[in-house]
């Protein structure tokens, strides 16, 4: 029974109230971003309830993303940037590391990419001014414990080794204190905290965020998304509903619509209402877009001028050769025992 902000947004979620916007901000952007990736990061910045950005292949969503975070940053507010995957939030963070932004990523240390461990809660917390006193107060316990252990002859009388134990006792609780003062710390002072959707929510206890931004959310289930979507104010989808949709093994839940992204549905039911498409791709010769554009994006898309004719042959590593000089080729391999 959601209550308050949380009744408002499950309102916008679910098509019963609709989504606000006011006054797109004046911007002067970090990065160098083209029209479209502009009006996509002042529609997020300007919506009250939700925006999605919807990024197809290679059109920078990933960097327009990241410049939003940046600009919310900028103006004093919180936020909480998740992903369906490790992948999608460390890809989300290394472009985030790069705007010089407090930053701080919750997740086991091992599955986070090496470059960004830094950033983790545990390697923070590790450094933190609170670990050198809690680290000496578990030394102490465990001596104490250690020389309890120890007694045989000549024992201390039954009050003094409960007071014994009892100080032992209390010295790890004051550690333990200590550590989390250092967790909360380190969170209170983050701009924007990283985890994936289904992370370890539990760590953020009941903190609450001016922005929630969810990368990649059309390959996370709609009940995934949920999680974060609880801890916000506002909130931004970015991703490609023409592309990967949730990984859903279970037939029984693939009918009962978990194969459908929140995102995807909320795109079906708002539209441009709430989205803005980013239409200049930087990967491909346009050769190569021509298709997915016609056939996913209804001819949208527009090959950036430093793609658009690039060709194997261009690279240094390239002689030019029939295989090279051309943007696609296809082979046929019929009679060659390659079926």
């Amino acid at each position: 029974n959601a209550t308050g902000r949380n009744a408002q947004l499950r309102g916008v979620m679910f098509g019963e109230r609709e989504p606000e916007f006011g006054v797109a901000p004046e911007l002067e952007f970090r990065s160098n971003l083209n029209p479209s990736q502009q009006e996509a990061v002042r529609l997020a910045l300007s919506c009250r309830d939700l925006a999605i950005i919807h990024g197809p292949p290679g059109t920078g969503k990933t960097t327009t993303v990241a410049e939003l975070i940046y600009q919310a940053v900028m103006r004093e507010q919180k936020v909480l940037a998740s992903g369906p995957s490790n992948t999608a939030v460390d890809n989300l963070l290394l472009r985030l590391a790069d705007q010089q932004l407090n930053v701080v990523r919750i997740g086991h240390p091992a599955r986070v990419a090496k470059r960004l461990q830094e950033n983790t809660l545990d390697a923070l917390v590790e450094k933190h001014e609170n670990m050198a006193i809690a680290k000496e107060m578990y030394r102490e316990a465990e001596a104490i414990f250690r020389k309890l252990e120890r007694y045989t002859r000549a024992k201390p009388g039954r009050g003094a080794k409960l007071a014994m134990r009892a100080e032992a006792k209390q010295l790890k609780n004051d550690a333990r204190m200590m550590e989390r003062q250092a967790v909360e710390h380190i969170l209170d002072r983050a701009d924007v905290i990283c985890l994936t959707t289904t992370g370890d929510d539990d760590i953020l206890r009941d903190r609450f965020f001016d922005m929630v931004v969810i990368d990649e959310a059309c390959q996370s289930t709609e009940p995934g998304c949920w999680i974060p979507l609880l801890r916000a104010d506002r909130i931004v989808l970015a991703g490609d509903h023409q592309q990967l949709p949730p990984t859903v093994l279970s037939d029984e839940a693939a009918k009962a619509g978990f194969d459908r992204s929140l995102m995807q549905r909320l795109i079906e039911h708002y539209g441009e209402e709430v989205t803005r498409q980013l239409d200049v791709q930087y990967r491909m010769h346009e050769n190569l877009m021509q298709f997915s554009s016609a056939k996913f994006y209804s001819d949208s898309l527009i090959a950036h001028e430093s793609v658009s004719e690039h060709l194997l042959a261009d690279l240094p590593s390239f002689s030019s050769s029939e295989l090279s000089d051309e943007p696609a080729q296809f082979i046929d391999t019929a009679g060659a025992g390659w079926e």
